[in-house]
């Protein structure tokens, strides 16, 4: 069972007290519940821990290949995203870049795509 308390145990449990209602009772998750969560939280966290090391060594992999690891990020990061979403924040990003007046003349000339 839940350990209960009460914040001001000395005043009543009225909302309309001085205090602003500070004397509510505050329960508690029960210390077998708490365990079971804890546990079953830390397994996932290690199999979380895992795949991003996996998805990592794929990418490392992948660099060696001419894969630009921050453009990767940001193109996972579109990918997750509903297309409304995407469209949207890409909008704003050209808008923001043309308004940033960056240079935008050909930088890398001469190079193309791998296919």
């Amino acid at each position: 069972m839940a350990k209960v308390t009460k914040l001001h145990p000395s005043q009543d449990d009225s909302e309309n007290s001085e205090n602003g209602g500070d004397s509510k009772t505050i329960k508690a998750i029960a210390p077998r519940e708490f365990d079971k969560l804890h546990k079953a939280v830390r397994t996932a966290e290690a199999g979380i821990a895992s795949e991003r090391g996996t998805i990592g060594g794929l990418i490392s992999a992948a660099q060696e290949k001419h894969l630009h690891k921050g453009a990767y990020g940001i193109f996972r990061r579109l990918d997750k995203m509903d297309a409304y979403k995407r469209a949207e924040l890409r909008f704003h990003l050209d808008l923001y870049i043309e308004r940033a007046k960056w240079d935008s003349s050909d930088l890398f000339r001469g190079n193309e795509a791998a296919e």
